[in-house]
């Protein structure tokens, strides 16, 4: 399906850049403005990592137009001046998803009533708060999202680390505070048993495929882990109604964990609908009849309760 670059300022007048998808003309036969898919990538991740064969599937399939971008201080986007490259700030990322529902709702073709926002993983979180705080957006899919970033901070340190990480978090913002570089921390790494943010084997499995045939970096700032520790997605769900929220997740999933997700669940209100996606982990949605589902489940979803 045809696609083009584009770019946005945010709210702060940062740049972010990315692509818009949208059908071929017999898809939109009716020439008609197009509602929109707005798409927001997980924790570190590029634009590049599996988001243009969604795109892609979603504007062959639908009369749908579906934007990407790379989060600020990620792959083409920019960084605010003096702020750190591969750094994530939650609540910049959440605001940002806001301001490219307001860059979309101004594109000629596109229809600024019918806006969605889907996330992944970390900004699975993301779309669920943008969601929730915008009336603007008219639906909401969080897909193996992470709900709640203390209850995921508990599973990922070990009880006996807790102090000696929560001390360099302290020791690291104290040095950027007197003027040092940043500290920094692998997103994954090949020893389980060595400092990154993201520790199992499926993480670097699934990440270092893309490392040198994409702008994704093994790397995040240390001060990343502390801030995330503290989103909660959890806590604004039930906002988000009257408009729909699709959450979509993996059985088998540990970085996201599949009962924090299902409890936030519980708590949002309809209309709703949750897909667990059988006997897969956090990265498997991307691969053979899980995906197909996860696709099958969205367009549904999709022509239900953005297109109709």
């Amino acid at each position: 399906m045809p696609s083009k670059p584009i770019e946005f300022k945010t709210i702060d007048r940062t740049t972010l850049r990315g692509h818009l998808y949208t059908p071929s003309s017999s898809h939109n036969a009716t020439g008609k403005p197009l509602p929109c898919l707005v798409m927001a990538h997980g924790w570190s991740c590029v634009q590049e990592m599996e988001l243009p064969s969604i795109a892609e599937h979603l504007t062959s399939t639908l009369p749908l137009a579906v934007l990407t971008y790379d989060h600020r201080n990620f792959g083409a986007s920019d960084s605010r001046a003096g702020d750190p490259r591969r750094e994530i700030v939650p609540a910049e990322q959440v605001n940002d998803l806001n301001d490219a529902v307001t860059f979309v709702g101004g594109l000629e073709g596109i229809d600024a009533e019918r806006v969605g926002v889907w996330g992944y993983s970390y900004a699975g979180g993301h779309a669920i708060c943008a969601g929730a705080a915008d009336p603007r957006v008219r639906v909401v899919v969080a897909t193996a999202p992470v709900v709640s970033g203390w209850g995921q901070a508990q599973r990922v340190i070990p009880p006996g680390s807790r102090e000696a990480v929560w001390g360099a978090f302290a020791a690291d913002r104290k040095a950027r505070v007197d003027g040092a570089e940043p500290a920094r921390i692998p997103v994954v790494s090949e020893d389980p048993a060595a400092p990154c943010t993201m520790p199992s084997r499926s993480a670097h499995a699934w990440f270092s495929k893309w490392e040198g045939k994409s702008s994704w970096v093994n790397d995040l700032t240390v001060r990343t882990s502390w801030m995330g520790a503290y989103m909660e997605p959890a806590g604004v769900i039930q906002y988000i109604s009257p408009r729909s929220l699709l959450m979509l997740v993996a059985e088998t999933d540990c970085e996201a964990p599949v009962e924090l997700a299902i409890d936030a669940f519980e708590k949002a209100k309809q209309p709703k609908q949750l897909e667990i996606l059988p006997r897969c982990g956090h990265f498997d949605i991307f691969d053979g009849p899980v995906f197909e589902r996860l696709l099958k489940v969205t367009v549904e979803f999709l022509q239900e309760r953005l297109l109709s």
